[in-house]
């Protein structure tokens, strides 16, 4: 090698590395990994909110079910079947209290109310059926109230309860409610 080559070879220096990279900002994946874990657990957070929320508006629900139980079982009792039923209309006006304001049940009586717990329960029975006997028995002396009629009664009055919910309004014709 001529002196000449030598001086340019001297000249050369070593390839430089580049700097070791920072940790911020972090790479593509790493936001995308971010975004997901807070998208999840906002998803998550909103789950458990409706369900408890879901869970809370519904325990007057399962503690008049509850509550239904108690009086089912003792209506077993042939001598007692009027007091039962007492007892039983005052859980239908709490259950209807549950999903309509106060001021729109407490002051309905007789036909109207059962035609209150028609709306409530979607169905016809208590103004039409066996659901009368919720008035109509106080009014008897001695009223006669054999087993299936007692079974219809309770079997009406636990369907209510698990499918309650506010009278829908009506288009055309007269309302319940304005009854």
């Amino acid at each position: 090698m001529d002196p000449q080559q030598q001086a340019l070879l001297e000249q050369l220096k070593d390839v430089a590395q580049p700097a070791n990279p920072g940790w911020w900002p972090p790479a593509p994946g790493w936001w995308l990994l971010l975004f997901c874990i807070l998208l999840l657990g906002f998803v998550l957070y909103r789950f458990i909110k409706a369900h408890s929320e879901r869970k809370s508006r519904d325990s007057w629900r399962r503690s008049a079910l509850a509550e239904h139980q108690r009086l089912l079982e003792s209506v077993e009792d042939v001598e007692d079947r009027a007091q039962s039923v007492a007892e039983l209309s005052m859980l239908m006006r709490r259950v209807a209290l549950a999903v309509e304001p106060r001021q729109r049940i407490a002051p309905l009586t007789d036909e109207q109310w059962l035609l209150k717990l028609d709306a409530i329960g979607r169905t016809t029975e208590y103004s039409n059926g066996v659901g009368t006997i919720l008035y109509r028995h106080q009014y008897q002396r001695a009223p006669q109230l054999d087993d299936d009629t007692m079974i219809n009664l309770f079997n009406l009055t636990a369907e209510t309860i698990k499918t309650a919910s506010p009278e829908l309004p009506q288009t055309g014709g007269a309302s319940v409610a304005a009854l």
